[in-house]
């Protein structure tokens, strides 16, 4: 939705399947809503994520969200993902 609103291609691959190569696909879309719905920065992540499982912290994760979803990079921590 914030690709075509913002006239970029989000191609065929699900937006959330490409951060981790399909895997932990939930946990990727609660910290992908939790950086587009923002206005501060997240050292920390938010109590209701659990990366306990995903092998990687929290910087690492929310670093990858930022670098596969290049594109919209400048609308993260806007609260953007608050107004739609």
């Amino acid at each position: 939705m914030i690709y075509h609103r913002y006239g970029y291609e989000l191609g065929s691959e699900d937006a959330y399947d490409r951060v981790l190569d399909g895997q932990h696909r939930d946990t990727v879309k609660e910290a992908f809503n939790a950086i587009i719905q923002t206005t501060k920065p997240l050292r920390n992540y938010p109590s209701k994520i659990n990366i306990d499982y995903i092998g990687m912290s929290w910087a690492e994760l929310r670093e990858r969200v930022q670098v596969v979803h290049k594109p919209i990079d400048h609308l993260f921590l806007t609260g953007l993902g608050n107004q739609l």
